[in-house]
């Protein structure tokens, strides 16, 4: 399973969404919205509109900067992948 963090530059969201899974070791693939326009589309098809958006899976995603939801994921990620 694999985290997608959906951001752009000069986002302070994005930017603390980025330290805290780098802060935790969680691992995850980084996702330029204004360098892709398939991060733009996914973004949107989820619903969201603010950035950024931290995919887990199609039920586990969420928009903003949300440190309980980070602090969340490894023993989410864990269940998951065995």
């Amino acid at each position: 399973m694999n985290v997608i963090l959906y951001g752009k530059p000069n986002c302070g969201g994005c930017v603390a969404t980025k330290r805290a899974l780098e802060k935790q070791g969680t691992p995850f693939e980084y996702v330029d919205i204004e360098q892709s326009g398939l991060g733009r589309a996914a973004v949107e098809d989820l619903g969201y509109s603010s950035l950024p958006v931290v995919f887990v899976s199609r039920s586990v995603h969420w928009p903003g900067f949300r440190p309980d939801r980070i602090k969340e994921l490894p023993a989410y990620l864990e269940a998951n992948n065995a």
